[in-house]
């Protein structure tokens, strides 16, 4: 066995520390770390997602997580609150599990949320040890994967600072057991990707019909037609159909076209020759060394579970997105 494919060969101990700063207020993202209906959403490195998730944040309290691939592989984790000074402090155990409640790692994690003029400067310190051999692995992606998860948590921060300042941050819900009101945040839907391709190359397959075509529907559908005037006010228009060979129009109006950086328009379906419900679109793209960090943002939907529904589509829209540029590349 070759020694990067031997456990034993890699270290059992890892220390990190990560530093970010936030375009959201302490208060905000202190919030989204200890709510589990907030946690939810950004956990996990990108393609991962937190079906389970029970915060109990006080001394004592405990923490519970389970990340879910998308091969549908599921890693559970387990911690207890050992600090909670809110909203500029959080210390908690955490403890990576198998299947069986068998204990993987074992470490704690130190956040530090520090005011930065309105925006948040955040510190991770986390330690880990190994417990069996394969843990090493785990520990060899430690940095990435916070990394990644700590970008969730920034544009997740953001977003809900942007999406209402006069509602308590925006709240973004639709995953409590029990029904709440429904809030102009909660018709909110905020996903985000990093792609292998430039910034500017992004821009261009998101705005080129004849690039369009080739990704922006779900997977088994298809776009027999694009059209669209590429400037602020222009009409774009798009034919996608289904695998029963039933064709669905869709059409809006473009608001912001920031080549490389921004594309902003409406969006709504069509039937009878009638535009239905408008909804507004905004993708965001910014370089990271070469890379894209895209964030998407659609909102004024007419409830959660129309939010939820498109949330659906637009993941396997940026899937085909990824493959795309990976061919165009």
């Amino acid at each position: 066995m070759a020694a990067g494919n031997d456990p034993g060969a890699l270290p059992m101990e890892r220390e990190l520390t990560l530093t970010r700063v936030f375009d959201a207020p302490r208060e905000l993202v202190f919030k989204v770390w200890t709510e589990a209906e907030h946690l939810a959403r950004w956990w996990g490195p990108d393609m991962f997602t937190t079906p389970v998730c029970r915060v109990d944040a006080r001394v004592g309290g405990e923490l519970y997580l389970v990340m879910r691939s998308l091969q549908g592989d599921e890693y559970p984790m387990k911690g207890v609150f050992l600090e909670v000074v809110r909203p500029e402090r959080l210390v908690y155990t955490n403890i990576p599990m198998d299947a069986a409640g068998n204990h993987l790692m074992e470490g704690s994690t130190t956040v530090s949320f520090e005011d930065h003029g309105g925006k948040t400067r955040l510190t991770v310190h986390t330690k880990m040890t190994g417990k069996v051999p394969q843990a090493a692995y785990m520990l060899a992606g430690m940095k990435p994967g916070w990394n990644q998860t700590l970008d969730r948590l920034g544009n997740y921060a953001a977003g809900l600072a942007w999406t209402d300042e006069t509602t308590t941050f925006g709240r973004i819900s639709g995953m409590n057991a029990t029904k709440q009101p429904q809030t102009s945040a909660d018709r909110v839907l905020i996903l985000t990707r990093i792609f292998d391709a430039p910034a500017e190359l992004v821009y261009r397959v998101w705005t080129d019909p004849e690039h369009i075509r080739e990704w922006l529907c779900p997977r088994g559908f298809t776009i027999p037609k694009s059209e669209g005037e590429q400037r602020i006010g222009g009409r774009w228009r798009s034919c996608m159909r289904t695998t029963d060979g039933v064709d669905l129009w869709l059409s809006g109006v473009y608001r912001e076209l920031v080549p490389g950086k921004k594309v902003s328009f409406t969006h709504a379906w069509e039937e009878d020759g009638k535009r239905g419900h408008e909804t507004v679109v905004t993708i965001t793209l910014e370089d990271i060394q070469g890379k894209t960090r895209l964030m998407l943002r659609q909102e004024s939907f007419e409830s959660v579970e129309s939010r939820d529904g498109h949330g659906g589509g637009w993941g396997e829209c940026l899937d085909k997105l990824a493959e795309h540029l990976a061919e165009i590349s």
